[in-house]
């Protein structure tokens, strides 16, 4: 496994130029004044994507067929990607959150580290989400059907960020029970938070599963 650990970094390091463009992206969009629970997602979900397109540049000029054949079995290739994917997600996002963090003592912003450490613990949860979601439709699919889902989720995730963020304020607008259910959230965030880290740990073994079923079917 180490080999395809090495294979992926090396597919990144070829990859110099997008990754300056998506870094000075970044440094725009900090020094801009945009919103940074907007960055952290965003950069987070673009930074996994990258990780992903190693899927795609395994699969060019049948490079997958030349993988197998040497000794790397498909459940140890899905197992690296996951790893992989994740791990880069999470620290590009980490990265940024640093960052992010330097910018505000900078700034001397209200935000307090409390908060942008919840928020960096979100983008750590989407990077797993993207991953359970994208690493098996890209295996499946390969990269020119699965850009289209790729670009989707990415947009429905960074929402669904901004929705959680002012859900609060959201949940003033419902009904009485509207209300009272996020109260008894808020009041239980700790078992509703160790629920959803089992949940996506769910998910994940799940994806991982499917994953596999998918490289065992394909024929090389």
């Amino acid at each position: 496994m180490r080999g395809l650990f090495e294979k992926d970094i090396r597919i990144i390091k070829n990859q110099k130029k997008m990754m300056l463009i998506f870094a000075g992206m970044g440094v725009l969009l900090l020094l801009s004044g945009v919103e940074i629970s907007f960055i952290l997602p965003y950069m987070a979900s673009v930074m996994t994507s990258v990780a992903i397109s190693t899927i795609s540049y395994d699969s060019m000029d049948n490079g997958n067929s030349f993988l197998f054949t040497l000794p790397v079995r498909r459940k140890d290739y899905a197992t690296e990607k996951y790893f992989f994917v994740c791990g880069f997600g999470a620290v590009s996002a980490l990265i940024v959150a640093i960052a992010c963090g330097i910018l505000l003592l900078v700034r001397k912003s209200e935000m307090t580290a409390g908060v942008l450490g919840v928020e960096t613990m979100i983008c750590l949860l989407i990077v797993l989400l993207l991953a359970d979601l994208l690493v098996p439709l890209q295996i499946k699919f390969g990269a020119e059907k699965s850009k289209i889902v790729i670009l989707a989720t990415v947009g429905i995730l960074v929402l669904g960020f901004e929705i959680m963020k002012n859900l609060d304020q959201y949940m003033q607008g419902i009904s009485s029970w509207g209300r009272n259910l996020w109260q008894i959230i808020s009041s239980y965030k700790i078992l509703f938070g160790i629920a959803g880290i089992l949940l996506v740990a769910l998910l994940t073994f799940i994806s991982w599963t499917i994953s596999c079923r998918v490289l065992e079917k394909q024929e090389m």
